[in-house]
């Protein structure tokens, strides 16, 4: 069938399984991009795949034009599968000329705009062929922004639990003391609203339950913390700031609160999060709603609204029974419908269909 050439500016854990799995399944992949001295290029280095190192510093990187050019000549190259904006406007300008399709990959909702030159170098650009869209939420947006619909279509990145076992944390090194309930949410400064909604939440929940709020990442209480709360409040709100073992600290949490943005496709922290049987309660925002089952692997519950926050907290921290079932249910939905074996599968029959043209 000819050979494929996968094009990253750098891989993460389920592109470099999601390649090795290809191979496996028969087809002939050449892997180029950068990051294969790093943890997650592991896999391909350790792999039968052709590797070859390529830093894509630009969208039109002139080394990197040349590097794929000759690879598409010396490998017969026959289809090219592009993981980033980077990625897939390299391969249009490096193969102009040819007949070779191109695959591409979306992640996020961001809007592409028919009037911003860059974006017809990459999704909007005729060469590509297909459109693999993390979660079915982003295809709609693809779609919204005129892409056809027969282009653009929904694999989900697949994941394995192996790949995600966090050292043992210790929430007493945060403050927090043993066995106290407690919120996590990872979170980034632009997502400050959500955090600020979230302990808005926290803080109505009953003193009783002694329950703690863990705030990790570069996020500053100045930009979240709302200023009417009590001095008993605050002593439970714990901003850490980034930690390098910030999965083992979700990990030792009660559950988890994804404070997603609308443009994000399925947040990584969520699945992490489900994949560690932590209980998890998300914005309805993205891919989320598609990723969570309400009720049975988590809740979701609508932006911004205060007391349907509460209401999940509370009942996440008073009943074990729901609790349990979200554990369980959170783990199953990563082991079925967003497994790596069922991505592998998916884009198997993309390749074939692709080649097959």
């Amino acid at each position: 069938m000819g050979k494929v050439l996968l094009l990253a500016t750098a891989p993460d854990i389920p592109e470099a399984h999601l390649a090795v799995g290809l191979h496996r399944r028969g087809f002939d992949l050449v892997w180029m991009g950068g990051g294969l001295n790093t943890r997650y290029g592991k896999p391909l280095i350790n792999s039968p795949l052709t590797t070859i190192p390529l830093a894509l510093s630009s969208r039109c990187d002139i080394h990197a034009l040349r590097t794929i050019r000759r690879a598409v000549r010396e490998h017969d190259i026959r289809l090219i599968h592009a993981f980033s904006s980077r990625a897939i406007s390299n391969a249009v300008i490096a193969t102009l000329g040819t007949n070779i399709p191109i695959l591409a990959y979306r992640g996020t909702m961001a809007h592409v705009s028919r009037w911003d030159p860059s974006n017809w170098l990459t999704y909007l650009n005729p060469r590509v062929k297909r459109i693999i869209c993390v979660c079915e939420a982003v295809r709609q947006s693809l779609i919204n922004d005129g892409v056809s619909p027969e282009r653009a279509v929904t694999i989900y990145k697949g994941h394995h639990p192996s790949w995600y076992q966090p050292d043992v944390a210790s929430l007493l090194d945060c403050g927090i003391p043993t066995n106290a309930p407690t919120i996590s949410c990872v979170a980034r400064e632009d997502v400050a609203p959500a955090v600020r909604v979230l302990l808005n939440a926290f803080s109505q929940l009953p003193s009783a339950l002694s329950a703690h709020a863990l705030i990790i990442g570069p996020i500053t209480p100045a930009s979240c913390l709302p200023s009417d709360l009590d001095n008993a409040t605050r002593d439970r709100i714990h901003f850490v700031g980034s930690k390098p073992n910030a999965a083992a600290l979700v990990a030792a949490s009660t559950a988890s609160f994804i404070p997603s943005r609308w443009r994000d496709g399925l947040p990584k922290k969520a699945i992490e999060a489900m994949i560690q049987r932590v209980p998890v309660i998300a914005t309805a925002a993205g891919g989320l709603a598609e990723l969570i089952v309400d009720g049975s692997s988590g809740i979701i519950v609508p932006a911004d609204d205060v007391d349907a926050l509460h209401s999940a907290l509370q009942r996440v921290l008073t009943d074990r029974e729901l609790a349990e079932t979200l554990r369980e249910g959170g783990m199953r939905r990563i082991e079925g419908a967003f497994s790596i074996e069922s991505t592998i599968e998916q884009t198997a029959t993309l390749y074939q269909q692709l080649l097959r043209a």
